[in-house]
């Protein structure tokens, strides 16, 4: 008999042994569930790998999406600095604008005060105007024989003209001296027109000059007669109080002498 027949023989023996059939069932036993635990070792590992693969494409997915969004990030950087360059020049022509507006507004003021000075101006320049053309006025109505007395005094048919010989010195004492002659010849109807004439070309002449020349004679009503101050006229007595003022004189307001005295009735 050969070994291998002998080894077989021996291992049926053992194999009905109760210890050894107890044994080999352990040894089977174990095997299956170790077999069991590296089936589903296998699967877990199969489940891992499932899920690396998942968290690997879910991570390609991220880096695709981040990759677009630092893009993202990139361009609206890019346009926040050109809305920033945008900004910068809107702020500057702002800026510009509201100096241009200041500017403007200064110049309109001033073009504004200027319009109203010139209005002033314009409006002084009509009263004075009208107050040349009320004295003319008032020249012209005067009698036939009063112009023609007064016409080698205001020479010339024109207001240019009349005003022209008005503001002479000589003239203004040419007509004080034709009104005092008018009142003492007892002719009295154009006096108050004469001396309307008188004041206003005797003003207007103190105007040609820095500081006035000459002033109105101040004189009033119930003070003393004095023939050094005042000229009597007819129908008064000889002496006493001042009952009426009928033509002022005019003073020297540098020296305080009577250039020409005033026509008072006593």
């Amino acid at each position: 008999m050969n070994e291998d027949v002998k080894f077989r023989n021996r291992l049926f023996q053992a194999l009905e042994h109760e210890d050894v059939r107890d044994a080999l069932k352990k040894i089977m036993t174990e095997s299956k569930e170790e077999k069991s635990e590296v089936e589903d070792s296998k699967e877990n590992l199969q489940r891992w790998k499932n899920k690396y693969e998942s968290l690997e494409f879910l991570k390609n997915e991220v880096d695709i999406k981040l990759s677009e969004a630092l893009e993202e990030k990139s361009e609206l950087i890019k346009k926040i600095h050109i809305l920033n360059e945008e900004k910068l020049q809107l702020e500057f022509r702002l800026k510009a604008a509201l100096e241009e507006k200041n500017i403007t507004k200064e110049r309109c003021e001033k073009q504004e005060f200027i319009l109203k000075e010139n209005d002033i101006k314009i409006k002084q320049l009509g009263n004075r105007f009208k107050e040349i053309e009320d004295v003319y006025n008032i020249y012209t109505s005067l009698s036939e024989n009063s112009i023609n007395s007064l016409n080698a005094i205001f020479k010339g048919d024109t207001i240019e003209e009349f005003i022209f010989c008005g503001v002479q010195l000589d003239t203004i004492e040419a007509l004080w001296e034709f009104s005092k002659r008018e009142i003492l010849e007892g002719r009295m109807e154009e006096v108050k027109a004469l001396y309307s004439i008188f004041t206003y070309f005797l003003n207007a002449y103190n105007k040609v000059h820095e500081t006035p020349i000459y002033g109105i004679h101040k004189v009033s009503i119930g003070e003393k007669f004095d023939e050094d101050k005042h000229i009597r006229s007819l129908g008064g007595k000889v002496s006493g109080n001042i009952t009426e003022v009928i033509f002022k004189g005019y003073t020297n307001i540098r020296n305080g002498k009577i250039v020409k005295k005033s026509i008072v009735r006593v």
